[in-house]
C-alpha cells in the first residue's frame, strides 16, 4: 500500500512481548517445585560463600515473571528484577503481592542495556543473570551488560550468570526438535553458523487441540553461544573476576564435554 510502512520486531520482542504466552510456558516448566528448588538452593549457596546473606540487595537481570527473585526475597533478599516484557513484569508484581513479598521484590520494565537509566545510583550486593539470557542481542551488547552491571555491583559484591555450554551443545545438534509442553506443541528448526557462534532456531509454535494442531506463532530465534573461556574473558573485561564455574545448580564440577549448562560466579573487582 503506498505510503505505509511495517516496523520489524526483534526477536526478542516477538517471543516475549508480542507472543509472550509461548514463553510463558517454558517458564511455568521451570518453575515446578523440584526443578526451582535445584536453582534456588545453589545460588544461596553461591551467595553464602562470599558473605551475601539475607537483607542484601540483589538485582535479577531478565527476571521474566519473578521465578527467581520472589522466592529469594521470601528468604530475606532484596529483589529487584528488570524484564522489557510488560505481561511478565505485571506477572511479577502480582505474584509478589499474592507471596506478601512486595516489599523486599520490586519489578522494573525496561531494556537491560539501559540499567542506568533504569536504576538510577543504585548499588548492589549482587547480580543474577539467569537461564541462558546472555546471548539475546550482539556480544557487544551483551559485554555492555556486563559492564553496566558491575557499576550497580559493589567492589566485592558477586554476579552470577548461566548459559547453555556451546561445546554440549553442538555435541548433540540436531536440526530439528520437537516438544510438548501443556497444551502446546513445540517444533525448532536449528541452523548454526559457525562464523559467529549464533544458533538459528525458527520456533513454529502449535496449540493442540483434541483433533486438530494449529499454528499461533513462528517466530525466528537468534542466540549467541558461548564457550566457558569465552565468558570468563568477557566477564575479565567488564570488571569481574571468576571465582568457579559449575555444570548446573546442583553445582557439580563444570565438565566441557558433559555439562550442557555453565554456570559461573564472578567477583566484582
Amino acid at each position: 500500500m503506498p505510503g505505509s510502512w511495517v516496523v520489524e520486531l526483534s526477536w526478542p520482542h516477538m517471543l516475549f512481548v508480542a507472543k509472550s504466552d509461548v514463553f510463558r510456558q517454558h517458564i511455568k516448566l521451570m518453575s515446578r517445585r523440584k526443578t526451582l528448588k535445584i536453582w534456588i538452593r545453589g545460588i544461596l549457596r553461591l551467595f553464602e560463600e562470599v558473605g551475601i546473606e539475607p537483607g542484601s540487595k540483589v538485582l535479577d537481570i531478565f527476571c521474566a515473571t519473578g521465578r527467581i527473585a520472589i522466592p529469594l526475597a521470601a528468604r530475606g533478599y532484596f529483589v529487584t528484577g528488570v524484564d522489557f516484557s510488560p505481561s511478565y513484569i505485571a506477572e511479577a508484581r502480582a505474584k509478589a503481592e499474592k507471596r506478601g513479598v512486595s516489599d523486599r521484590a520490586r519489578f522494573v520494565e525496561g531494556d537491560a542495556r539501559n540499567l542506568d537509566k533504569l536504576l538510577g545510583g543504585e548499588v548492589f550486593d549482587a547480580a543474577l543473570w539467569l537461564w541462558a539470557s546472555i546471548g539475546y542481542y550482539e556480544e557487544e551488547d551483551d559485554e555492555e551488560i556486563l559492564r553496566l552491571a558491575r557499576r550497580h555491583v559493589r567492589g566485592g559484591g558477586a554476579l552470577i550468570l548461566d548459559t547453555p555450554n556451546r561445546d554440549v551443545i553442538l555435541k548433540e545438534y540436531e536440526p530439528m526438535v520437537v516438544e510438548k509442553i501443556g497444551r502446546y506443541l513445540y517444533i525448532y528448526h536449528h541452523s548454526f553458523d559457525p562464523f559467529t557462534s549464533r544458533l538459528r532456531t525458527r520456533w513454529d509454535v502449535y496449540r493442540v487441540t483434541r483433533k486438530t494442531l494449529r499454528l499461533v506463532a513462528s517466530i525466528p530465534v537468534d542466540i549467541r553461544l558461548y564457550s566457558l573461556h569465552e565468558l570468563v574473558r568477557m566477564l575479565e573485561r567488564t570488571g569481574w573476576e571468576v571465582d568457579s564455574a559449575y555444570g548446573s545448580y546442583k553445582l557439580e564440577p563444570f565438565n566441557p564435554k558433559e555439562s550442557r549448562m555453565i554456570v559461573v560466579r564472578a567477583i566484582a573487582v
